[in-house]
This record gives structure tokens, sequence and C-alpha cells, in this order.
């Protein structure tokens, strides 16, 4: 049996251990900020090169946005 689970290095991502990294590139901004759909705001964090990423709990379906 094969998955279809792509890695394309960028958005949500459900990692083995049920939780989400969430991934985007703003080389322009300072900071961005993971609103999730029942409220919850977290900063994300600079990594290399625009990149900014966050690991937290959010199964798969969950609504959200960055800010």
């Amino acid at each position: 049996m094969s998955s279809l689970a792509f890695d394309f290095g960028f958005g949500a991502q459900l990692q083995e251990d049920g939780s989400t990294r969430f991934r985007l590139w703003a080389p322009d901004c300072t900071a961005l900020t993971l609103e999730l759909g029942d409220g919850r705001a977290m900063p994300m964090h600079a990594v290399e090169d625009g990149w900014f990423e966050i690991v937290t709990n959010a199964p798969a379906g969950t609504q959200y946005r960055y800010r």
C-alpha cells in the first residue's frame, strides 16, 4: 500500500507523532503569528533564509491562518 503524503517544505504538514508543523516563507516579515480556528494564537519562530515555523497540536481539518 502506498502513501500519498508529500513534503512540499511549506504549509501545514502532519507529523508522525500527531502534531502539525506549520511553515511559511516570508522574507520581508520580522514576525508571524499562527492563528487556529479555536482562537489560539502562537508566535512562529524565524528559522533560516526567511522561513518561519511552529509545531503544535492541530489535527487534520483544523482551520488556520497566518498573520
